[in-house]
C-alpha cells in the first residue's frame, strides 16, 4: 500500500524540480542583432556607389562616385539620448582626397537603431530581429508609414566578390506595380554594418499609342547601387 504514496512524493518532487529549472531561464536577448549595426568610435566604412538616370527621350546617364561613413564622437542629441555623430565623405574616385560632405547621427534608443540622414530619422533596425519581422522605418519623422522587412537574417553572401559569412537582409520598400517600381533593398554584415544598397525609383511607360503598358519599359527614374569595398578603424 505504500507504493502509490512512493509515486506521488516523486512526482511531487519532479513538479518541484522543473519549477525551480524554468525559474533559470535566461530571457530573450533584447539587442540581438546589434550586431549588424556596430557603433565604435573610428569605425569607417567606404562605397562605390552607382548612379543611373534614366531621362524621358534622352540618352541613359550613369554615375559614379565613393562615400564614406565615420563614426567620429558622441554626443547627446536634444531629448538627452546618447548618439554618434556619422561625418560623410564624398569623391569621384580613389584618386581624390576625400571631402566632407555632410553630419549625420545613429543612435540605440528603446532596441531601436535610428539614423537620422538630413535631418530625416528612420528606424534601421528593430531589435531583437527575426526572420519575417516587420516595422515602421518612418515612425519618428513626417513620412507615411513604411514597413521594413527582415527578409533574412544570418545567410552567408557574396557581393562585389567579398564573402561576408553572416548577413542580415531588409527589405525597406517594395512597391511595385504595372506604371512604376519603387525598391529598396539593404545588407549588413556582423561586425561591420552596410554593405550593400540598391534602391530602385522608376516610371515605366504606358503611351497607348505605342503599346508599351505592362512590358517593363523604363521611361523615366533612377537606381542607385551601393557597394562596400573598404572598412575598419581610423
Amino acid at each position: 500500500m505504500k507504493q502509490p504514496q512512493n509515486l506521488l512524493l516523486l512526482f511531487l518532487i519532479s513538479i518541484s524540480f522543473f519549477a525551480c529549472d524554468s525559474s533559470s531561464i535566461e530571457p530573450a536577448n533584447q539587442t540581438s542583432g546589434q550586431e549588424y549595426y556596430p557603433f565604435t568610435i573610428g569605425h569607417q566604412t567606404s562605397y562605390q556607389v552607382t548612379k543611373t538616370i534614366f531621362k524621358l527621350n534622352d540618352a541613359t546617364e550613369i554615375q559614379t562616385y565613393q562615400v564614406k561613413e565615420l563614426i567620429k564622437e558622441t554626443f547627446q542629441n536634444q531629448t538627452g539620448e546618447t548618439a554618434y555623430k556619422l561625418i560623410r565623405y564624398v569623391r569621384q574616385n580613389a584618386f581624390e582626397n576625400w571631402q566632407a560632405d555632410s553630419v549625420w547621427s545613429v543612435r540605440l534608443a528603446d532596441s531601436r537603431i535610428i539614423k537620422t540622414e538630413q535631418a530625416t530619422p528612420f528606424v534601421k533596425l528593430n531589435l531583437p530581429l527575426s526572420q519575417g519581422k516587420t516595422w515602421d522605418g518612418n515612425l519618428f519623422n513626417a513620412e507615411k508609414p513604411q514597413d521594413y522587412l527582415v527578409e533574412y537574417l544570418g545567410s552567408s553572401q557574396n557581393i562585389g566578390g567579398t564573402d561576408y559569412p553572416n548577413t542580415l537582409g531588409i527589405i525597406e520598400k517594395a512597391d511595385s506595380s504595372l506604371v512604376s517600381r519603387n525598391v529598396r533593398r539593404v545588407v549588413y554584415a556582423e561586425n561591420i554594418g552596410l554593405v550593400y544598397q540598391k534602391s530602385e525609383s522608376l516610371i515605366y511607360c504606358n503611351d497607348p499609342s505605342i503599346n508599351c503598358f505592362g512590358l517593363n519599359i523604363i521611361e523615366r527614374g533612377e537606381i542607385i547601387e551601393t557597394v562596400l569595398f573598404d572598412w575598419g578603424q581610423e
